[in-house]
């Protein structure tokens, strides 16, 4: 199954990258909240393969943790 079949849009993977780089930024400066984005990533992309979530929504949620961190 290719990604754009599980709905992993050009935005959404740019949306997710760019949460990715944001908590990866925080590296050991900030645990507690680095270990909470990487787990909201985690649950967001289990969403996405799932299908719960849309490509609009999934790409909501990942900026809503760049916005957080």
């Amino acid at each position: 199954m290719s990604r754009s079949q599980r709905g992993w849009t050009k935005d959404l993977v740019l949306a997710r990258l760019k949460a990715q780089a944001t908590i990866d930024s925080l590296g050991a400066r900030v645990p507690a909240t680095t270990a909470a984005g990487k787990i909201e990533l985690a649950r967001i992309v289990g969403d996405i393969e799932s299908g719960r979530l849309s490509p609009a929504e999934a790409t909501a949620r990942f900026n809503a943790v760049t916005s957080r961190v």
